[in-house]
Formats: structure tokens, sequence, C-alpha cells
């Protein structure tokens, strides 16, 4: 883990480059704001980026590049003065990224076990593809990328969990935290786009966040669900209900989506949430109105 973070530190500048742009826009600052955003994201459409062939470690931290750049992309390209002829090449290497995206993770085998074809690694795949597809403007990659969405909410079983994160024993909470970040951003763009889940898929939606949620009062929920006590990815101490919290972003998105007081005064405390992978600054990008904060 810690390797593939180091190996993947440039791709983490790069997107906090376009990120720092974006968020700088969306605060009010000048056009050059967004232009700055822009730079960064031209610099690596001209040399064709992300492109060619990807181990599977690269190809995740690919697809998370992907939906955390479309995601910064998303929030400035309607700003004035943004050089045209970048902006064109710019979303034409967003949809050859996404067909890349997209392309690798059809080709994975199914496993009777962990299947990364419908797991987390199939939602983040979703987002990637879909805020790829609306970026872009191609409909096809954003009609694949729903699909993701469909398919990781028809897992949730009756008790609220995702049979495939379960499946991770001690890290059942931790990944079903992470599916979580980019099912929530995957819903919102379907929203955008006149999409939206069917009343089972709301309900079921509604038990996973319930059981996410309870689990992060208490980890014994998920561990009394996946049979063993629950870590973290970064901390083996599962009593730092804190450190789980750290991790609630797809929870700011959703609240961001309907209000529940209850919720927003559980993540209050954690704000601002930031992920790279979910285009920067979560509360400022996705977030309920008036909680974003610098």
């Amino acid at each position: 883990y810690a390797a593939s973070q180091v190996g993947a530190r440039p791709v983490y500048d790069w997107l906090g480059a376009i990120q720092a742009g974006a968020a700088e826009w969306l605060r009010g600052g000048p056009p050059e704001s967004a232009a700055c955003a822009l730079a960064p994201l031209d610099a690596w459409a001209r040399g064709a980026a992300l492109l060619g062939d990807f181990n599977r470690q690269a190809g995740y931290h690919r697809k998370w590049a992907l939906a955390g750049a479309a995601t910064g992309f998303l929030a400035i390209r309607d700003a004035p003065g943004l050089d045209p002829v970048a902006v064109a090449r710019v979303t034409a290497w967003f949809a050859s990224v996404g067909r890349a995206v997209q392309a690798s993770h059809d080709r994975i085998q199914p496993n009777p076990f962990v299947n990364a074809s419908v797991n987390n690694q199939g939602t983040w795949a979703g987002y990637a593809v879909a805020a790829a597809g609306v970026a872009a403007g191609e409909t096809a990659l954003l009609q694949w990328g729903l699909r993701r969405l469909g398919e990781t909410v028809e897992q949730v079983n009756g008790a609220g969990a995702l049979p495939q994160e379960l499946a991770r024993g001690r890290m059942a909470l931790h990944y079903h935290l992470f599916t979580l970040q980019a099912l929530a951003p995957l819903l919102r763009i379907a929203e955008a786009n006149n999409f939206g889940l069917s009343p089972p898929g709301e309900a079921a939606l509604a038990r996973l966040s319930a059981v996410v949620v309870a689990s992060l009062a208490d980890p014994g929920r998920m561990a009394s669900l996946a049979g063993t006590q629950q870590a973290h990815l970064t901390n083996p101490d599962a009593s730092d209900t804190g450190r789980y919290m750290r991790d609630a972003q797809g929870l700011e998105v959703l609240l961001g989506r309907r209000a529940d007081p209850t919720l927003a005064r559980m993540l209050a405390p954690y704000r601002p949430f930031r992920e790279p992978r979910m285009g920067g600054n979560v509360t400022l990008l996705w977030g309920p109105r008036g909680a974003a904060v610098a």
C-alpha cells in the first residue's frame, strides 16, 4: 500500500494543481483561477497521459485520477475565457481515457470471492467513466458508468451491507466507506443528467447509508455483519472512530443531495472533507449549501 502511494505521488500532485484552481474558481475567484485548473489538464492531454498499458494497481490509480480530474474539470468548464482549443483537447482526451478505463474493467475475469468487476472497483470505474462521459459529451460513456450505479445498489442485502465488501472481513467498514465515496458522486452525476434510482434502489441506498452511519458510531455494528472486529487501512485501532469519520466523504455527498439534520451534526466536526479522487474539497463541490469552509 505505501509503495503504491509513493509511486502514484506525481498523479496526486497533478490532481492537486487542478483542484486548487477549481476550488478558487468555485469560491468566487477570477477566471484566471479556472485557467490555472485547465493548464495541467491540457498538459497531460497533449502528452496522451493515462493511456497505454497498465498493471492492476496502476489501473486503479488511473481510474481514481480520471474521476478526480473529470470532476475538477466539470467545476470549471463554464468559466469565461477558457482557451477553446485546450478545452477541446482535454475533452477528447477524457473520452480516450474513459474508454481505456471501460475496456480495462470489461476485461476483468469473474472471481467467486472478491470480484473486482462488481465490488468497489466497479463502482469507482463507473464514477470515473461517467464523469469523463459528461466532460466529453459522450453519452455511451455516461450510460456505461450509470450501469455500474445500478449494479452496486442491487447488491445491497437486507441488512444494508454489500456482500463483496463484507468479504473483506476486518476491513469491511473501510471498504463500505470507500464504495460510498464513488457511489454517492456517481448518483449525483446520474441525477444531474435526468437519471435516478428506482424506489427499490432508493430503499437499498437508505439501508446501506443507515448501516454505515451506525457503524461509524459503533464499528461493532459492521463487525457483527462481517464476523470479525474491524480495523482501518492505515490504523489498526478499531476504536479510533474519528479515523473512520474522516473517510465519510460519500455521506457528505449524499447530505448535499438530501438534508438530514442528524447526519449533518455528525459530519460537521470533520469538515471540510477532502479527497482528490472525488475532486478535492468534497464539501465545497458536493456538500450541502453553506457547509463549505476553506
